[in-house]
């Protein structure tokens, strides 16, 4: 240990919480934000100098080595993964599965994975070598993870955990706030939608008058500007966190409500997953049952729930002017324009399931145009 620099030694015990859940090798980011936490406490304590926390950089570390037999290296790693993260936080270690002979059921389901994956690979067929992409599939009813997409490289960066620029896909929840404050917004509230200086809509998205359910059916950024203005940034923080978003949301602005913030793809899901179930957030997760060798169950989730806003529903409700006949005969619904961005969302929603799709580049190229996974 004498040997270690004080910036290793900040990575270790930032990791000694969750080391399957804050590996650097698997979500670098949550790994990063951990390091930079312990070192503002060693700043605090006056174990390091202001100038030597300026000057600290993240320890380079080893690629991820599989220690289980049969951990696949493709798309279904990062499954494996994220289940082991779960695991450990119900308090089961990787050496209880392995020594106990552990049976572990996920809430996976194998043909809607087999779609997501083929819908990724298909949206970015002849695309620029670059570009990523992430989906996620939750039953709003359960929490249950249906399908989970973080890349090809099952042994690399989970992109489902990764946190992009939200975009259009936060006006929701400026909805959601307007509607859980009292009294509250009404969706027929009528606001101007033309451009203002410093602030543009997308191509046709200008009106004299729109409402709410008009606003988001053409993602008209004025508007929703203008609502968060009224009822505060914090407000709409407070909702999205309410439905699920676990991303740091410090100090909001009124740039809130057109995605200034960076959110996962996971979170998303999560949070349209809420207001798909009228407004209730359910616990995600992967892990269906942990059951013994001989057959006693030691796991199974229980129905953790809360609700977000007894007016959850309204904010689908508003939504319905974006939707769309899908191949199951299910409407499907999606926000925002769908044009070249840098980190677009394209969460689509039907009464059984929610799924959010994120492509785009760790540089944050722009991605395909057209790209809205439902």
């Amino acid at each position: 240990m004498q040997d270690l620099e004080p910036t290793e030694g900040a990575m270790l015990a930032g990791l000694i919480q969750s080391p399957s859940r804050w590996d650097p090798a698997v979500r670098p980011e949550r790994a990063v934000e951990r390091w930079e936490f312990v070192l503002d406490g060693m700043v605090a304590q006056g174990w390091l100098t202001p100038a030597e926390r300026r000057e600290a950089r993240f320890p380079q570390t080893d690629s991820r080595r599989s220690l289980a037999r049969g951990v696949p290296t493709d798309s279904r790693g990062h499954i494996v993964s994220a289940v082991v993260a779960e695991l450990e936080e119900l308090g089961f270690t990787e050496q209880d599965v392995a020594q106990e002979g552990l049976r572990i059921t996920t809430t996976v389901d194998p043909r809607r994975q087999q779609q997501v994956v083929d819908a990724a690979h298909d949206a970015l067929d002849g695309q620029p070598v670059n570009l990523r992409s992430a989906v996620v599939t939750i039953d709003p009813q359960t929490g249950g993870v249906l399908a989970y997409y973080g890349g090809d490289n099952g042994l690399g960066l989970d992109y489902a955990q990764v946190r992009k620029l939200a975009g259009s896909t936060f006006k929701p929840f400026v909805v959601l706030a307007g509607l859980m404050r009292e009294p509250p917004i009404g969706l027929g509230e009528v606001y101007d939608g033309r451009e203002v200086p410093g602030l543009r809509n997308a191509q046709g998205a200008d009106c004299d008058e729109c409402d709410l359910k008009q606003a988001m059916t053409v993602s008209n950024n004025v508007v929703f500007h203008s609502m968060t203005k009224e009822i505060g940034p914090g407000a709409v923080a407070a909702a999205a966190r309410a439905a699920g978003i676990t991303a740091p949301l410090d100090d909001p602005t009124e740039g809130i409500a057109l995605g200034n913030k960076e959110v996962s793809t996971f979170d998303l899901a999560s949070a349209y997953a809420t207001i798909a179930a009228g407004g209730v957030w359910r616990q995600p997760h992967l892990v269906s049952s942990v059951v013994t060798a001989d057959d006693r169950v030691l796991y199974q989730p229980r129905r953790r729930a809360s609700a977000a806003s007894r007016n959850g529903w309204r904010a689908t409700w508003s939504r319905r002017c974006s939707a769309w006949p899908s191949t199951t005969g299910w409407p499907c619904r999606r926000i925002g324009p769908w044009r070249p961005r840098r980190a677009p969302s394209s969460p689509a929603s039907t009464a059984r399931t929610t799924t959010r799709g994120w492509p785009g580049s760790p540089r944050r190229s722009p991605p395909p145009c057209g790209w809205a996974p439902t």
